[in-house]
């Protein structure tokens, strides 16, 4: 096999309008400041694409880029992250995807993948070493995600590819639609699987044939040797036993389940037999990532599917958004209604946010339902849910309406309705509830993408210290832990490594220095790793206030901004922001200043010095 190493700072840029495809080196000065992952694709997509465009417009850009880790005999370092301009948002849209295809693009030889344009047709790309081509996807239009793979292994039938692929609701852009491999693996945040829909691009197909040298396999190895044995702390480990699904028990135990679109978190025993469930199923079919020593995912049938998909994966925030959030409390609703996302192609935190919007509208009387074509949307239908999905996935009904998530559909009807629709920055929100614990809270308000725990307010029951020893007891440490967590995620997805070890390392920073430098060698990238969450919060804050960000949307929806049964003293959310703004060393407004960046070695990303295509 053929050496990658020396062809590991390569750019393809695809550009499905002219069918244009060229290969151009990526900057060293941009690898050694981001390294790679989701901080390489917000500085691409910072510096390349215009302000002000609509997410749908063909100028509108999808970067792809495996971790810096990715491709490497490291465990768990097979993420491959995906950008857009958000079609929720309006705002930096950025989602990650476990699985072989970031290995594959890295063993191809690429660190990022730039795809821009729209083409005249359905299409799909192949990328196959240097052969790169874009190819009819009219037979693969409209057919669900793993129907289209299916058709794409028969027409690549050689062994080694990887393949991604959107669904139908990415084809009807629906703003929540997502992108999902063969392996069942999801990039479901952000819309971005309606943003490749708007291009007509309904998959992709990877093969490389190189690979990635370590510049110190012997120390690389031995390094590995020791980090497995720490994959055996209960942290760790945990997630093999009974993947995330052993959150609802826990938040249960706590009062803090979101249910009925936050109308209430105290769930008393209404859901402690859908967690029982959880738990005595979850080791019934178990997978993980290739090489991953953990093996978290966990995976339910659906009995109402009797061949291929049959299994489905069930996240804790797939059981949230699908089941207590619309007071579903039947194990086989839920898994069914996760299934039908995945065949269509649809994040399920949104689509169960977005229907729990259109339940309390129902019930407060504001939205109005076509008896001849809409399921009658009450907490607690199991067939409303599952009809709704359907509905949404080909914007039929109300689903045509729900199809634009719950802000846009709020902003629709009116009626106040904006008040209930529970999301940051269009982005509907994760199964935590701030109310109870407003180091959470600030997370969840501050983060780039809308409302997210897996980029600054990680949930509380997964950190490794009980909820009690974590609350804040003053703005200053709600703004350290904030300020912590969002660094330590934003070092691990340009890593391309999975959230999960975190707890397997002693010291984050210095480890995954260590380990970038046996993979790499002695360059820049390793001694500049400490730079990587502030430079990446100030590339994703650059683009967002670009687009019209201001302080007013870093806020969690009114239903959320006061606390519920939290014995601490509420923090004024007035002083967390100007606190967090003033550690960031950004300006009142939450501007980054040229002085900042400067400092940051980011000189390139102040006005003027920034000119994207036009």
């Amino acid at each position: 096999m053929r050496d990658s190493s020396d062809r590991h700072d390569r750019l393809l840029s695809v550009d499905l309008s002219s069918g244009s495809i060229r290969t151009e080196p990526l900057p060293r000065r941009d690898v050694d400041r981001f390294l790679g992952g989701t901080a390489l694709c917000a500085a691409i997509l910072t510096k390349r694409l215009a302000p002000g465009l609509d997410p749908y417009s063909p100028d509108n850009l999808v970067v792809m880029a495996p971790g810096a880790l990715t491709g490497a005999p490291v465990p768990g370092s097979d993420r491959l992250s995906l950008a857009a301009k958000s079609p929720q948002s309006g705002l930096i849209g950025e989602s990650t995807l476990s699985g072989p295809s970031g290995e594959a693009l890295r063993r191809a030889g690429f660190s990022a993948v730039v795809i821009s344009g729209k083409s005249p047709k359905p299409a799909w790309l192949l990328i196959d070493d240097e052969r790169i081509e874009l190819r009819d996807a009219g037979p693969l239009w409209e057919l669900n995600i793993s129907e289209s793979i299916e058709v794409l292994r028969r027409e690549v039938p050689n062994r080694g590819f990887s393949f991604m692929s959107i669904g139908p609701a990415g084809e009807n852009l629906v703003r929540f639609a997502s992108v999902a491999d063969q392996t069942g693996r999801v990039a479901g945040r952000t819309g971005l699987g309606a943003v490749l829909g708007s291009k007509n691009l309904k998959a992709v197909a990877v093969r490389g044939s190189g690979r990635t040298v370590a510049d110190n396999r012997e120390g690389l190895v031995s390094y590995i040797r020791d980090l497995a044995e720490r994959f055996k702390r209960p942290e760790v480990a945990v997630y093999g036993w009974s993947g995330s699904v052993r959150s609802l028990a826990n938040l249960i135990g706590k009062g803090a389940l979101p249910q009925a679109n936050f109308q209430s978190t105290d769930a008393g025993e209404d859901y402690r037999e859908l967690g029982d469930n959880l738990l005595q199923r979850s080791d019934k079919l178990r997978h993980g990532c290739v090489g991953c020593p953990v093996q978290c995912e966990h995976r339910f049938e659906r009995p109402h599917v009797q061949r291929h998909g049959r299994a489905v994966r069930l996240e804790y925030q797939t059981v949230y958004a699908l089941g207590p959030l619309c007071k579903i409390d039947d194990l086989n609703v839920i898994a069914e209604a996760a299934g039908l996302c995945d065949d269509y192609g649809m994040d399920t935190v949104s689509t169960g946010a977005t229907i729990a919007w259109a339940m309390e509208s129902v019930q407060r009387g504001v939205l109005k339902l076509d008896p001849k074509t809409d399921p009658v949307l009450e907490f607690g239908d199991a067939s409303a849910l599952l009809e709704c999905i359907k509905l949404i996935a080909h914007r039929q009904g109300v689903g045509s309406l729900l199809a634009e998530g719950s802000l846009k559909a709020a902003q629709a009807v009116g009626a106040g309705s904006e008040e209930w629709s529970m999301q940051v920055k269009g982005l509907e929100m994760p199964g935590y509830d701030p109310r109870r614990h407003q180091n959470l809270g600030l997370g969840l308000a501050i983060s780039a993408r809308g409302a997210c725990h897996n980029r600054a307010g990680l949930g509380m029951d997964t950190e490794p210290a009980p909820w009690d020893e974590q609350e804040p007891e003053t703005v200053e440490s709600a703004v350290e832990q904030t300020l912590a967590r969002e660094d330590r995620q934003a070092l691990l997805d340009a890593l391309g490594v999975c959230k999960f070890f975190r707890a397997a390392f002693d010291d984050l920073e210095s480890e995954c220095a260590e380990i970038v430098k046996m993979v790499h060698g002695d360059g820049g990238a390793y001694r500049q790793i400490g730079r990587i969450g502030p430079r990446t919060a100030a590339a994703r804050r650059v683009f967002n206030v670009r687009e019209g960000l201001t302080p007013n949307d870093d806020a969690l929806p009114a239903r959320l901004q006061s606390p519920a049964g939290s014995e601490t003293e509420e923090l004024p959310p007035e002083a967390l922001l100007g606190t967090y703004y003033a550690r960031r060393d950004w300006d009142d407004g939450g501007r980054v200043p040229a002085s900042t960046l400067r400092d940051l070695k980011m000189a390139d990303f102040a006005e003027p010095a920034l000119h994207p295509a036009r």
